[in-house]
């Protein structure tokens, strides 16, 4: 891979979530509260805009509970 990807990645096991970014002119960051092993949430800011990337993987295996309801 070339050396001008930025490659996000987190956690300290197997990594199965990941992200590249192959632009330098934007400005990234890992948002490590929300990422492992499994999800990797970055922020992009370009000029005056900002948006939140997320890669997530869903182990088919393993079963994810819903959130609590209100």
């Amino acid at each position: 891979m070339p050396r001008s990807l930025k490659i996000f990645m987190a956690g300290e096991g197997k990594h199965r979530a990941a992200i590249v970014v192959n632009n330098n002119h934007l400005d990234t960051i890992l948002i490590k509260q929300l990422s492992d092993e499994d999800n990797v949430v970055i922020e992009i800011i370009y000029s005056e805009l900002k948006i939140i990337i997320a890669s997530l993987y869903f182990d088919i295996t393993r079963h994810r509970q819903r959130p609590a309801e209100d």
